[in-house]
């Protein structure tokens, strides 16, 4: 990278946002190759900003009885 920093407008991140919810993208991932984001998390950041985590990938941890650690 050649240090440069890139900002986004708050209404082209709600847009971003907006176009995931809508189903335009199916994850933050492609709207971020669609839109030529780099940065890895710039995406999902900006859901959990905008109160949609709904929108984020779930995580499901599966293990016996014995493993777990409440």
């Amino acid at each position: 990278m050649d240090g440069t920093v890139i900002r986004y407008s708050e209404a082209f991140k709600a847009t971003v946002v907006d176009e995931i919810a809508r189903g335009r993208f199916g994850s933050a991932h492609e709207a971020s190759q669609a839109y030529g984001i780099r940065g890895k998390e710039t995406v999902r950041r900006w859901l959990r900003q905008y109160g949609r985590q709904d929108l984020l990938p779930k995580v499901v941890i599966v293990q016996k009885p014995k493993e777990r650690s409440d």
